[in-house]
């Protein structure tokens, strides 16, 4: 537990990836993002952007009630005004940024074993009988009962992507 909802939200979606597939978002993430498509960079480029003008637009408002000490009624505002970029902007655009890293991974880790030349983690093409993709999806948090895939998928990927 990190001491800000912001630090929780994106290492949320750091550990993700780690615990479903056994990748390491801190190595395998600048081997994904050569490998995605560009319409997936475009939209994590633009969750970013928005991420960090929110971020810019807090840290100004708070340099603002600093600066402003000198009028009584620019310190409240300024405070009000980095308290609502956070809670109405960093935290909400730093979601939006988490899942979409995520739902990269999801997407097209395949594409990075194919990239890397590295052989299919074991069990990739199993469904379970009577179920379709779809329903292997893994929706929510951490607690998301993703076992199967995660245990299938587990040992080549860490195997591969693990650092001392």
């Amino acid at each position: 537990m990190l001491p800000t909802a912001l630090g929780n939200i994106l290492r949320a979606g750091e550990l993700r990836p780690l615990r479903r597939y056994g990748l390491d978002v801190l190595i395998a993430w600048p081997r994904l993002w050569l490998v995605l498509p560009e319409t997936a960079r475009q939209e994590i480029s633009g969750a970013r952007t928005r991420l960090d003008v929110v971020g810019r637009t807090m840290v100004w408002a708070l340099a603002a009630g600093v600066w402003s000490v000198f009028v009584w009624w620019a310190v409240p505002v300024a405070v009000l005004l980095a308290i609502s970029a956070y809670r109405g902007g960093v935290l909400p655009a730093a979601r939006v940024y988490s899942d979409l890293v995520e739902a990269a991974f999801d997407l097209y880790r395949w594409e990075l074993y194919k990239a890397l030349r590295l052989p299919m983690p074991k069990g990739h093409r199993k469904r379970a009988r009577g179920r379709s993709a779809a329903h292997e999806l893994p929706l929510g948090g951490a607690n998301d009962g993703v076992v199967r895939l995660r245990a299938e998928c587990q040992h080549a990927e860490v195997t591969l992507l693990w650092r001392p």
